[in-house]
């Protein structure tokens, strides 16, 4: 107990004698200190950009639904295209198991179209 009393005499006299054994811890403590009220300079720069890219990602997305509304009616008509092409290819591979009965071709004057090509 004593020698810890004569110690912290001793530091109370002269602070540098335990700043000299310990001075990695004194100068990180400095460094923390002096650092508390500081901003990051990679933070800094990051809060000064903040302003400019929100102001060029509201531009972009009211870009974004300018393009989205000029393209919609060419979207919606590629998309019912493809599904009217689905439809008559199922419907022509419908169509091809089917027996097809041919229908006899009239002759005479009970046609109903009068004939086609240049010599008639």
């Amino acid at each position: 107990m004593t020698t810890n009393l004569k110690l912290l005499s001793a530091f109370e006299e002269d602070p540098a004698m335990v700043y000299s054994h310990h001075q990695a811890l004194v100068d990180e403590f400095r460094l923390r200190a002096k650092a508390q009220d500081r901003v990051p300079t990679a933070a800094q720069e990051l809060a000064e950009q903040y302003p400019a890219v929100t102001e060029e990602l509201k531009n972009t997305r009211q870009q974004l639904a300018r393009e989205r509304k000029l393209t919609a009616y060419p979207r919606r008509t590629t998309v019912e295209l493809a599904i009217e092409v689905v439809n008559l290819r199922r419907d022509q591979e419908d169509a091809a198991g089917a027996t097809v009965v041919p229908m006899p071709r009239r002759r005479g004057p009970g046609r109903r179209f009068p004939p086609a090509g240049p010599d008639s």
